[in-house]
Parts: structure tokens; sequence; C-alpha cells
């Protein structure tokens, strides 16, 4: 239906989880803590499934496909040790950061922020 209001890009991003309880998480011992992944709450899943099966990969980012593991799981510390996201929603400023690093290279994403970097420095360069 976008295809008829607009001939722009459009790139959706999905939803993110970050599991159901983060303050059992916080009991465990820091290492342990650091290294837990946690599955994403199934209602979250199920949506990006459906966004997947809805809209075209090329302008789909499944944020949880981009940090899970094998077995589904994401992790809700980044590698230094911050916590992602507070509410298991929102991210913290550790957690956007996290995730700009994870999704730089998205195939979807790469191309945009690539063609935005260009136009930045031919911006820059003309007006020197």
């Amino acid at each position: 239906w976008y295809r008829k209001r607009t001939d722009g890009a459009l790139i959706v991003l999905g939803l993110k989880n970050f599991g159901y309880n983060n303050n059992a998480l916080m009991l465990l011992p820091p290492q342990e803590r650091y290294e837990y992944r946690v599955r994403p709450l199934a209602n979250i899943e199920q949506a990006n499934n459906f966004a997947l099966a809805a809209i075209p990969r090329e302008h789909y980012v499944d944020l949880i496909e981009a940090l899970d593991d094998e077995d589904g799981k994401v992790s809700a510390f980044t590698p230094g040790g911050k916590i992602i996201s507070q509410d298991r929603a929102h991210l913290t400023p550790a957690g956007a950061a996290y995730m700009a690093d994870v999704l730089e290279s998205h195939p979807v994403l790469s191309p945009l922020l690539n063609s935005g970097l260009e136009q930045i420095n031919r911006n820059s360069t003309q007006s020197e």
C-alpha cells in the first residue's frame, strides 16, 4: 500500500525485546549476568514473523534477528557490560550505541547510511 502513496524508499524496523524480567538478571553473579542470554517475548517474535511475511526483505530490518544467537536468544547487556534496556523495550544510551554498531553493517541499512555519509561529505566539501 505504501507504493501507492510515495516513490520514496521505505525501511521498516521490527520490534525489539530483551526478555521478561531484568530483575532476575540482576540477582545473578556479575560474570554470569553479562553472559546470560534471554528469549524475546513470544508476542514480539510473532509480530516480527508477521512483518517478515508481509514486507519484502529489502524493506525490513528484523532487530531481534540482528542480535540473536542460533538459539534465538539475545543478550541483555552490551559487550562492555552495560544494560541494553532497563524496561526490556526502550534502549539505554549504552544500548542505543550498541544497536547502532550492530545495525551499521546490516544489509538493508548500510547502503542508506553510506549514501547519507557521502551526502554529508559532499555538502561539507561544497561549503569550504
